[in-house]
C-alpha cells in the first residue's frame, strides 16, 4: 500500500473515528435531550396545572362575587323598596299634618273652630252737677251722659259722685271654616244698661246685657249689631261712654245685612216709640222692617259714609190692654225717613270726625231716643213725625300714644 493510500486510509479512519465519535455523542445526547424535554414538559404541565387551578379559583371567586353582587342588588332593592315605603309613609304623615288647620296666632281652637276671647275691665269715676233736679239712685244718667234723663225744672243738689264698673265688657268671637269660606260669630256683653237693674247697697251686682250677637257668612250678617244707619268709626275718641250723645246716631238692634263693595243694604228691627202728652211707650205694632241703604268711601284724607233710612211708623191701641191712651182711640201710620253723613279725617297726630243727621220719625235712632219717633194728637188719634236735626264735630290731637286731647261740640234740635 503506498503512502497515498495510507493517507487516504488514515483519513478514512479519522473520518470514521469522527463519525463514530459523533454518532456516540449523538447517541449519548439523545437521552439527555429527551430527559431535558421531559423535565421541561413536566414544568410546563405543572405551571399549566397551576394556571388552570388559578383560573378555576378566579372563576369560583368571580362566580361568588357575582352571586354576592346579585344578593347585594336584591338586598339593595329590598332596602330601596323599604326606604321608599318609609318615605311614602312619611310624606303621607306630613301631608296629613299640613292638611290640618294650623294653630291660630291668637285665641285657641275647639275642633275646627277658632275662638277669640276679649274685652276689658273698666272703672268709671264720675262727678256730675245737676242744676235742675236730682236723678234717682242708679239712674243711667249717673253712669254716662244720657240727655233724656237729665232732670229739669227742679232744684240742684250740688255734685253727685258715682263709681261703677258696669261698662266692663266681655266678648267672644268664633270662626269656623266651611266648604266655601267661613262662618264667623260674635257675642258681646256688658252690665251698663240693663232692664233688671242692681243697686249699690251691698254687692253692686248688675245683670249682664247683650250688646252684640251675630253670625256672618261672606257678605251676609244675621243677628244684633250696630245699625247700618250709624257710622261707628266716626264716634269721637273719648273715655266717657258714647261722647256727643244727643247729636249722634246710636242704635244696636237685630238685622239682616248684605254688603257688596262700597254699598250696604239692611232690613232692621222695626219699633215705633210714641209720645202721648207726657207718656212715652213702645207701640209694638210694626210690621214693615226699617230699610237702610249705605255707601262707604275712602279718600287720601280718610273715610266717609252716607246712609239713608226709610221707616213705616205705626201705633194701634185697639187691643186691651192698650200701649198708650184709651183703647180704640189710636190707629194710624206715618212714613219716616232720615239721612246721615259722616266723615273721618286722619292726619298724623290729628284726627277730625263729624256727623250730621236730619229726618222725620227717626227719634229712636238719634240721641238715645231723646225724642220719640211720633207724637200722638190726643184729639184725633193721628200721628205726627217730628223733624230732627243733629250733628257733632270732634278734634283729637295725640301728644304721644299715652297723652291725647279731644275737643267735641254737639247740637240737637227737634220740632215739638
Amino acid at each position: 500500500m503506498d503512502t497515498g493510500e495510507f493517507a487516504d486510509m488514515h483519513f478514512s479512519k479519522g473520518h470514521l473515528r469522527s463519525t463514530l465519535l459523533a454518532g456516540i455523542a449523538t447517541a449519548a445526547l439523545l437521552p439527555v435531550t429527551a430527559q431535558a424535554q421531559t423535565a421541561r414538559e413536566a414544568e410546563l404541565e405543572a405551571r399549566l396545572s397551576q394556571l388552570e387551578a388559578a383560573v378555576t379559583s378566579l372563576r369560583a371567586e368571580l362566580e361568588a362575587t357575582r352571586a354576592q353582587g346579585a344578593t347585594a342588588i336584591q338586598q339593595g332593592g329590598a332596602i330601596a323598596a323599604a326606604t321608599q315605603s318609609q318615605v311614602a309613609a312619611m310624606e303621607t304623615r306630613v301631608a296629613a299634618v299640613e292638611s290640618r288647620p294650623q294653630p291660630p296666632a291668637t285665641g285657641f281652637r275647639v275642633g275646627s273652630t277658632t275662638v277669640h276671647v276679649g274685652g276689658y275691665v273698666k272703672l268709671d269715676v264720675l262727678a256730675t252737677s245737676f242744676s235742675g233736679g236730682d236723678p234717682a239712685a242708679n239712674s243711667l244718667v249717673n253712669d254716662y251722659y244720657f240727655p233724656a234723663q237729665i232732670p229739669v225744672g227742679g232744684s240742684g243738689e250740688g255734685v253727685n259722685l258715682t263709681t261703677s264698673v258696669r261698662e266692663t265688657r266681655l266678648l267672644v268671637r268664633t270662626e269656623t271654616p266651611i266648604a266655601n269660606g267661613s262662618v264667623r260669630g260674635h257675642v258681646e256683653v256688658d252690665f251698663l244698661d240693663t232692664p233688671l237693674i242692681g243697686n249699690q247697697r251691698v254687692s253692686n251686682s248688675f245683670v249682664p246685657r247683650v250688646r252684640r250677637a251675630f253670625i256672618s257668612y261672606g257678605n251676609l250678617t244675621f243677628g244684633q249689631d250696630w245699625s247700618t244707619f250709624q257710622n261707628v268709626a266716626a264716634l269721637p275718641e273719648r273715655i266717657d261712654f258714647v261722647g256727643p250723645t244727643e247729636a249722634t246716631v246710636f242704635e244696636r238692634q237685630p238685622l239682616i245685612r248684605y254688603r257688596s263693595g262700597n254699598f250696604t243694604v239692611a232690613v232692621e228691627n222695626p219699633e215705633t216709640t210714641a209720645t202721648l202728652g207726657t207718656a212715652s211707650t213702645e207701640a209694638d205694632d210694626d210690621v214693615v222692617p226699617d230699610v237702610v241703604l249705605r255707601y262707604d268711601g275712602r279718600a287720601s284724607w280718610g273715610s266717609f259714609a252716607l246712609a239713608g233710612i226709610g221707616r213705616m211708623l205705626s201705633v194701634n191701641n185697639s187691643g186691651t190692654p192698650s200701649p198708650i191712651g184709651a183703647p180704640g182711640t189710636i190707629d194710624d201710620s206715618r212714613f219716616g225717613w232720615g239721612v246721615s253723613a259722616s266723615a273721618v279725617v286722619e292726619g298724623g297726630a290729628n284726627r277730625f270726625t263729624a256727623m250730621a243727621t236730619v229726618g222725620e220719625g227717626i227719634g229712636r235712632y238719634v240721641g238715645l231716643n231723646l225724642r220719640d219717633d211720633v207724637v200722638i194728637n190726643p184729639a184725633s188719634g193721628t200721628l205726627a213725625a217730628p223733624m230732627i236735626y243733629a250733628g257733632f264735630a270732634s278734634f283729637r290731637h295725640s301728644f304721644s300714644p299715652q297723652w291725647k286731647a279731644v275737643v267735641t261740640g254737639a247740637a240737637y234740635h227737634s220740632d215739638t
